[in-house]
């Protein structure tokens, strides 16, 4: 199995896009299983689950991988796929549950390897790779101030998205944003990828990397894999932007991307701020800080805020997760 993880609007959806296009890999999408189903401390003890609870969450897990995580679960939809799973390969934990679906997905699509991309899950990567022995994580890191302005516009992708969003997700996007909270966050999760670095089954990458030089980074992440390289894999729909609507008629690595922020779009105090929190780990990742002066005004503005938009976030949060207090540990803990 494959895990692609890092930080929110980092480009882990283009990646698991595009390994999805590899003859080997079937890519689903985000699933949100670990932290909202299964909390951090059950993958580990793995605990046995009454028959329910697995029907239950095998239930929405295949609708989520099939119809996108939005969807509400109808029951009894996949009901018969869930029980012949448990019974043929004799379930009785969450763990084994997951990869038994995955497993079963990937084959029905005539491949082998599944591939999930929820970006939160590198705060349970080391977990994920003690219950799954031949699963392999990818690590993409981004600019930090590319994230930031990325994460500010989330809330509008619902005008920009063909589908569009439900309502409440637009509002837990806008709350979710503050350029302190953002910053803080991309920290955590370059501390949590420090620590697994030198795992054999860990591997990080950079999106200017993937996007700048794609057919090496692309050879890199194939090999480390295990996987056929194909250069037709980075041939991928321009999806998921938060500054421009999805057109399926571009195609590839959008460069423009990387360093937007220069170009506008963050107030001088948000630079400030992300840089202020983000400095030392920028540079560990080759991100050279600007050092940008903040607006007065716009400062005191931004730290006036942070504590009502924290209560806002997360009070739109607690329903998605399975331990909030663990949850909150892992990150800023």
């Amino acid at each position: 199995m494959i895990f692609v993880v890092g930080n929110s609007r980092s480009g882990t959806t283009m990646l698991g896009r595009i390994l999805g296009r590899s003859a080997d890999v079937h890519t689903v999408d985000e699933i949100h299983f670990f932290e909202r189903l299964v909390t951090a401390a059950e993958i580990s003890s793995r605990p046995s689950w009454s028959h329910g609870r697995l029907l239950e969450s095998g239930e929405k897990l295949l609708t989520a991988a099939r119809e996108g995580v939005f969807t509400e679960v109808q029951p009894g939809k996949y009901r018969e796929e869930v029980e012949s799973a448990i019974k043929d390969d004799e379930l009785g934990d969450p763990i084994a549950l997951y990869r038994s679906l995955m497993t079963r997905e990937a084959r029905m699509a005539g491949k082998r390897v599944p591939c999930e991309h929820t970006p939160r899950y590198i705060f349970v990567a080391d977990l994920l790779l003690e219950a799954y022995p031949d699963c392999r994580i990818i690590h993409v890191h981004r600019d930090p101030r590319d994230v930031l302005l990325s994460q500010k516009n989330r809330w509008r992708r619902s005008g920009m998205s063909a589908g569009g969003f439900p309502l409440i997700w637009t509002l837990r996007s806008w709350a979710n944003y503050h350029p302190w909270l953002t910053a803080r966050l991309w920290v955590s999760v370059i501390h949590k990828a420090d620590t697994l670095r030198q795992h054999g089954r860990f591997f990080e990458v950079g999106y200017e990397s993937i996007v700048r030089e794609p057919e090496q980074a692309l050879s890199e992440i194939c090999k480390f894999l295990g996987i056929s390289h194909d250069p037709e894999m980075m041939d991928v729909e321009w999806r998921g932007s938060s500054q421009a609507r999805d057109d399926e008629q571009l195609r590839g690595m959008n460069v423009a991307r990387v360093g937007a922020w220069r170009r506008g779009g963050l107030a001088s105090a948000e630079k400030f701020l992300c840089e202020k929190v983000a400095a030392p780990s920028m540079i560990s990742r080759g991100y050279e800080p600007a050092k940008a002066r903040p607006n007065p005004i716009g400062l005191a503005w931004s730290l006036l805020t942070l504590p009502p938009k924290l209560f806002v976030a997360v009070l739109l949060n607690l329903g998605r997760l399975a331990n909030p207090v663990e949850f909150f540990r892992r990150r800023f803990g």
